[in-house]
């Protein structure tokens, strides 16, 4: 158990010791189910406490990352990386205990963090049998000291392999027979992914690249194309964006939503030059016929600033947007600004109310957040749902978002293990976040 998970257990300590000691007590052992009934009888005795469901959650999420599948140990792992310092008696008990690429993930984090004999450990894993452990343990190996290895991996048979050693690639002293390689995978290699990973590489060279990267605005992958947009602009902002500007001239597409959604996240470099033509254009983009490039334009605008002409266009928007998804974000994205906010609350409660889906679930999260209590129930009551993601969400929102952590213990003993998993992820945040 985590030395902040032990201080949150005790802060309360008092006439529940005993149960509280058996919480403990059983966590330690990893028996969840026993420390999960002695959490409800302490609760029933002592009321919530926070701290010592971490506890709790913490146990979970170490017994899935050392008993679990690939995946469930993946997912483990991740959870407890998300937590900072919390989950890091976890991950070294997953990295002690554990097998497979969940304890090779658990040793990178572990590494990232300054252990040393994580690092060594996880280099020793280079030979592993399985593609996906080989993958984590290139994550530690470095061109200026393993270039024979990381230049034989470019050629390895697995996508994850090759896109693993890309992304160890990149810089001024990259070999040019290595620069040659990835400006040829960039063009032809099979996978997607591989592709994405070079044009990361390729973007960390320079401005030696920026042709090569260019050409990937054209590749038929979408993901990719959105990818050689954020690659062009971390080469050189003011010439990939120049080179961007044909994008602007079809139909919107995700590559140009994305290119303006970075274009307006730097608003202020080149004088404020394109800033206009890239609002114009994800308006534009919420007018298509496509579902999902409004759907994108309108999860862009959440996390950008935009003038009140552009509100007053999304405010029009929002009443008659068909698509669910597009109409959350655009309400998002709206509920921020005075001017916007009634329109965007009536939105929000409209879909809380109508969709019974995921969209709804996440109108109310938002607006219970604010205090409304209608929507609080909708969140509650999709504890129930039959779809398990609406359930995990519902559980991951009570426990952290909304700080009701007890609300969400059922989460925990869930019949899948996703939803089981996000509860106990989103418990340890909230902790940590309190602590």
């Amino acid at each position: 158990m985590s030395p902040t998970l032990v201080v949150l257990s005790i802060v309360h300590a008092g006439c529940g010791g005993g149960l509280r000691a058996a919480t403990v007590d059983a966590a330690d052992a990893g028996d969840v189910a026993r420390a999960l009934a002695a959490y409800r009888d302490h609760r029933e005795q002592n009321g919530s406490d926070r701290g010592l469901l971490a506890v709790v959650a913490e146990a979970l999420l170490v017994d899935a990352g050392v008993a679990g599948g690939p995946a469930e140990g993946e997912a483990a792992v991740r959870a407890l990386s998300r937590v900072g310092a919390g989950g890091s008696q976890g991950l070294s008990r997953i990295a002690a205990q554990g097998r497979g690429v969940a304890r090779a993930l658990a040793l990178a984090e572990l590494g990232r963090r300054g252990r040393g004999c994580a690092v060594a450990a996880l280099r020793g894993l280079v030979d592993d049998p399985h593609p996906a452990v080989r993958a984590v343990a290139l994550s530690v190996h470095a061109p200026d000291r393993d270039h024979s290895i990381l230049r034989a991996a470019l050629d390895d048979i697995s996508p994850l392999i090759r896109s693993a050693a890309a992304q160890r690639w990149g810089g001024d002293d990259t070999p040019p027979e290595v620069r040659h390689l990835l400006g040829r995978m960039a063009r032809v290699d099979p996978s997607a992914s591989v592709r994405i990973a070079v044009l990361g590489a390729l973007s960390r060279i320079g401005p030696a690249a920026f042709d090569t990267v260019n050409r990937g605005i054209e590749d038929s992958n979408s993901s990719v194309r959105m990818a050689a947009v954020g690659a062009l602009l971390r080469i050189d902002f003011e010439r990939g964006w120049l080179a961007l500007q044909r994008i602007f001239a079809v139909p919107s597409s995700a590559a140009g939503v994305e290119a303006a959604r970075r274009r307006l996240t730097n608003r202020g470099v080149l004088g404020g030059m394109g800033v206009g033509d890239a609002e114009a254009y994800l308006v534009r983009a919420l007018a298509q016929q496509g579902a999902a490039i409004r759907a994108q334009a309108a999860v862009a605008l959440t996390s950008i600033h935009f003038g009140e002409a552009v509100g007053r266009a999304l405010e029009a928007m929002v009443e008659r947007e068909p698509d669910p998804a597009a109409r959350l974000s655009l309400a998002l994205a709206l509920i921020r600004f005075d001017n916007t906010h009634d329109t965007a609350l009536e939105v929000l409660m409209r879909l809380s109310l109508e969709n019974s889906g995921m969209f709804g679930l996440q109108a109310a999260v938002a607006l219970a957040g604010s205090g409304d209590a209608a929507a609080l129930r909708r969140v509650r009551q999709d504890r129930r749902a039959d779809d398990a993601l609406i359930r995990a969400v519902a559980f991951a929102a009570l426990a952290r978002t909304l700080g009701r952590a007890d609300d969400a213990l059922e989460g925990l003993d869930d019949m899948v293990w996703r939803v089981r998993l996000r509860t106990a992820g989103a418990i340890m945040a909230r902790a940590a976040q309190e602590d």
